[in-house]
């Protein structure tokens, strides 16, 4: 229970929030980089760069719109209101599920490319699976290391709220959630 309490505080998830933050930006960072880098380089592949750039600026945007859910998140966090936790958790979820299928795909199709045949006589190095999987895995745990804090604090101050308006009754799932009661009064 040690991590669940700590995960029942607000001020512990702020920080996976400002984490959260930090890296969308940096992302942002890179990403402008690339296209920069990209429009930039050779004329001679003027469609696939086109397409490149669209790709990326395809993810400037989802960063975007997780900035604005973790400044929504925030807001939630300081005044204590699941409602505005929940758009965040929504969208993180949706994403937690994507990157997992994502993964999933990638590992598939590296085993069915293990496989040399007639039309396809090049086999991929191990490193080409690993560029293939190893991304899409460590997303994913770096998605759930974000998604699961936030679940928790969403999940204690909902039976929090609940508790005080007389409609939760006392159960194993919501010890811990007295705690909140520790910092300013829920809006």
């Amino acid at each position: 229970m040690g991590l669940r309490k700590i995960f029942t505080r607000p001020v512990f998830g702020l920080f996976v929030t400002f984490v959260h933050i930090t890296a969308c930006v940096l992302s942002v960072a890179y990403l402008v980089g690339c296209i920069t880098h990209t429009v930039d380089g050779d004329e001679t592949h003027k469609k696939s760069v086109q397409n490149y750039v669209v790709i990326l600026s395809g993810y400037i945007i989802v960063c975007f719109v997780q900035v604005t859910m973790c400044l929504i998140l925030i807001v939630g966090i300081l005044r204590k209101n699941h409602h505005l936790m929940a758009p965040w958790i929504a969208t993180t979820f949706i994403s937690l599920v994507a990157v997992f299928f994502y993964t999933l795909a990638m590992v598939c199709f590296s085993f069915l490319n293990e496989f040399s045949t007639k039309d396809n006589p090049k086999k991929l190095s191990r490193k080409e699976h690993f560029d293939r999987i190893i991304p899409g895995l460590g997303y994913f745990l770096i998605h759930v290391c974000l998604f699961y804090p936030i679940y928790v604090l969403y999940k204690s101050i909902l039976i929090f709220r609940l508790k005080k308006e007389g409609l939760y009754e006392d159960s194993i799932e919501s010890e811990g959630c007295d705690e909140l009661a520790d910092s300013v009064e829920i809006h």
